[in-house]
C-alpha cells in the first residue's frame, strides 16, 4: 500500500466509523462495514485473531457504550460535520482515541486468543494507550521482539527485546510504548491457564499482578518468536483444532520460560514476600505497620525489608505505594465515588495528603486522572514515560 493510499484508507476508515457512531447497530453487516481486519492490520498495528467486528458489537451491548457514544460524538462531530475535507492527521487522532476508549477486555472470546501489535510513534492511531482494569477473567502474556515499552502498575516496569510479561486478571495497569523508542512490537496471547500450568507462571514478580522474565539467549529468543508464530498460523487451521493447538503452544511457551528460569538460576520470588504482598492488599486500607506485617509473616522487620529489596527492588512501603496506586487507579476509572471515599479506601484519613501522594507519583491529580482515563480522547501518550515511585 502507497503512503498515498495508506492515506485514504485511514480516512475511509475513520468516516465509517465515525458513521457507525451516529447510528449505531449490532447488525453484523453494520459493523463490518465500520471495521474490520484490515482496519485494526494497517491503521493500529494489530494482526492475529481479535474479532474487529464482534468486539464493536460487545461494544456497543456494554452498559458504557452510551456514555463513551456521547462523549465521542462530541468531540468530534464537528470535525466530521466540517465543510473543511476530514485530513488523515483527524482520522488517525479520531481512530487512535477510539481504540484508547474501547474495553480491551471485550476482545476475548476463546480460551486462547493470540495476535501481533507494532505501535509506531510515526501512525498514531497505533501508539495509543492500553489500560486494564482489574476486572478480567484471563492472564495476558506479552513478548517483545523490538523497541520497548513501558508498564505502569503503581510503578514502571520497563520491557525492551527478550522480555516475557505475565499480567494476571486482578492486575491494574496501563502500558503503551516507551518515550525512549520510536516503536514497539511485540507478540501477545490471552488464555485461561490450565489446572496443570500453575506452576508455570511462578516467574519473579514485579509488582502486583505484574510478573517480568528476561530471556538474554538470542537463540531462544528466536524458538519463542517461532512459537508465537505458530500460534498465529493456527487461525488458518480447521477452527475444531485451533482451541487445542493453540493451547498446546501456550504450555511449551511457558515450558521453556520455566526452563530459562531454571538454566539461568533465577531466584523465584520468595514465598514469604508473596505472603506479604496478600496481606498488603488485603488490609490496604489499613494504617499497618512493617512490623505488623513481618509479625503477620513469622519475620523481623530488617528479615522482611531485605526479602523485599532481593526479589522486588523496593521496600515494603514503597511496596504499598504500589498497591494503594493500583487501587487508587482503578476506582477512579471504574466508580464514580468521591476522592475522599477512595482516598479511605487506601489508607488516608486525609483526602488532601492522598491527592499530594497521587499527584507525586503520577503527576496529575486524581479528578484529573479520573479525566483523562474516562474521556473518549483515551490516555495521553506522555502519560508514559512521567511516572514516579
Amino acid at each position: 500500500m502507497t503512503m498515498r493510499s495508506h492515506d485514504d484508507f485511514a480516512i475511509h476508515s475513520a468516516r465509517s466509523l465515525f458513521n457507525w457512531f451516529l447510528d449505531p447497530s449490532d447488525d453484523d453487516k453494520a459493523v463490518e462495514r465500520a471495521i474490520n481486519s484490515d482496519v485494526l492490520r494497517n491503521e493500529f498495528g494489530v494482526g492475529g485473531g481479535i474479532d474487529a467486528p464482534l468486539w464493536l458489537k460487545r461494544s456497543y451491548q456494554s452498559a458504557d457504550f452510551p456514555q463513551q457514544r456521547e462523549k465521542l460524538l462530541g468531540e468530534w462531530k464537528s470535525v466530521f460535520n466540517s465543510n473543511a475535507p476530514l485530513t488523515v492527521d483527524e482520522a488517525r487522532a479520531f481512530l487512535k482515541d477510539w481504540a484508547g476508549s474501547v474495553d480491551h477486555k471485550l476482545i476475548y472470546n476463546h480460551s486462547v486468543l493470540a495476535g501481533i501489535t507494532h505501535a509506531r510513534k510515526e501512525f498514531p492511531s497505533s501508539d495509543y494507550v492500553t489500560t486494564y482494569y482489574g476486572d478480567r477473567s484471563a492472564t495476558t502474556l506479552h513478548f517483545t521482539t523490538h523497541g520497548a515499552m513501558d508498564y505502569i502498575a503503581g510503578n514502571a516496569i520497563h520491557a525492551t527485546r527478550g522480555d516475557l510479561v505475565l499480567i494476571a486478571p486482578d492486575a491494574n495497569v496501563h502500558y503503551g510504548r516507551s518515550r525512549q523508542a520510536v516503536s514497539w512490537l511485540h507478540f501477545w496471547v490471552v488464555f485461561e491457564p490450565e489446572p496443570t500450568w500453575q506452576e508455570l507462571l511462578q516467574w519473579p514478580l514485579r509488582t502486583h499482578g505484574i510478573r517480568l522474565l528476561n530471556i538474554a539467549s538470542e537463540s531462544e529468543i528466536t524458538r519463542l518468536e517461532n512459537l508465537f508464530q505458530q500460534l498465529l498460523d493456527c487461525y488458518a487451521d480447521e477452527p475444531g483444532l485451533t482451541d487445542r493447538l493453540m493451547k498446546n503452544l501456550v504450555e511449551q511457551i511457558l515450558i521453556r520460560a520455566q526452563s530459562q528460569i531454571q538454566s539461568n538460576k533465577v531466584v523465584p520470588t520468595d514465598p514469604r514476600v508473596l505472603k506479604a504482598s496478600q496481606y498488603l492488599i488485603e488490609h490496604i486500607s489499613d494504617v499497618s505497620s512493617v512490623a505488623e506485617v513481618a509479625r503477620e509473616c513469622n519475620l523481623s522487620e530488617s528479615r522482611l525489608a531485605h526479602l523485599f529489596q532481593q526479589h522486588l527492588g523496593m521496600g515494603i512501603q514503597q511496596y504499598r505505594n504500589t498497591l494503594r496506586l493500583q487501587r487508587a487507579k482503578k476506582l477512579l476509572t471504574t466508580t464514580g465515588e468521591s476522592v475522599a471515599r477512595i482516598a479511605g479506601q487506601v489508607g488516608y484519613d486525609d483526602p488532601a495528603q492522598f491527592s499530594k501522594f497521587f499527584a507525586k507519583h503520577l503527576q496529575c491529580s486524581p479528578r484529573a486522572f479520573r479525566k483523562l482515563f474516562t474521556s473518549t480522547k483515551g490516555v495521553p501518550a506522555d502519560l508514559i514515560g512521567r511516572h514516579e515511585v
